[in-house]
């Protein structure tokens, strides 16, 4: 019995001379690896738009009750995107999270209102004519909700340390290097409680959303098993560079 789901493309590989494997983050069934019979071909009627990082598309298919891979019938685009991939800024941040979210979601249980974040996030992106350069940053902290870390929300003056192993803020520096300093732990804070809509309103600036950003990802190698070697990171920095 067919079914059908919209998803998010995240990664794809060869799997014979004509065809390929999709993994999806689907609505539906959560993660998924789903087989493209043709796709290669010259005269396939897929087009590569539809697994550009990030795509997202609405999938038919059969589901394969003997193994991880399910066949697609169809696959087209649910939502066709106006300036991510024309952009070169947007481009970069879609980049950057594909493979900050293809690093990260390990299991197949669906989660919708993860994908509901990942899906109105992109079409925020996508929409958005405001600076965008504190997005990545908003959307990476944001996203720890969903994945079980989400920073303890108890910052003041007096504690003011983000400790990066305990997900909290202290009123000291911490035994260990792993922890954001008085100074920056404010501005993180503050990104972890901006509504999407006055982000562009923050001002902060190239070197501090630097430092933000490879000690976020450090706060992701903490809590996710095997999350490291990040490639897009400094191709998001050259291009944000200011």
């Amino acid at each position: 019995m067919i079914y059908a789901t919209k998803g998010i493309v995240l990664h794809h590989f060869d799997y014979s001379e004509s065809s390929i494997i999709v993994k999806i983050y689907t609505e539906l069934y959560g993660l998924q690896s789903f087989i493209i019979k043709g796709f290669k071909n010259n005269k396939s009627r897929y087009k590569k738009a539809l697994i550009q990082p990030l795509s997202i598309v609405e999938v038919v298919a059969y589901p394969n009750p003997k193994g991880e891979i399910h066949l697609i019938k169809e696959m087209v685009l649910y939502y066709h995107p106006k300036t991510l991939y024309l952009n070169i800024k947007k481009t970069a941040i879609v980049f950057f999270l594909n493979e900050i979210i293809y690093k990260s979601i390990k299991e197949q249980e669906p989660n919708q209102l993860l994908f509901r974040f990942i899906l109105d996030s992109l079409i925020y992106l996508d929409d958005n004519t405001e600076k965008i350069s504190n997005f990545n940053l908003f959307f990476i902290i944001q996203f720890t909700k969903y994945l079980g870390f989400f920073p303890e929300q108890n910052y003041s003056e007096n504690c003011a340390f983000f400790n990066l192993i305990d997900g909290i803020y202290q009123p000291s520096i911490p035994n260990h290097n792993n922890y954001i300093d008085s100074y920056l732990a404010k501005t993180f804070f503050e990104l972890s409680n901006e509504s999407v809509e006055s982000l562009h309103k923050l001002k902060i600036s190239y070197n501090d959303r630097k430092i933000l950003l490879i000690k976020i990802c450090n706060y992701y190698e903490i809590h996710i098993s095997g999350f490291k070697n990040l490639k897009t990171i400094e191709v998001l920095e050259k291009i944000f560079e200011e």
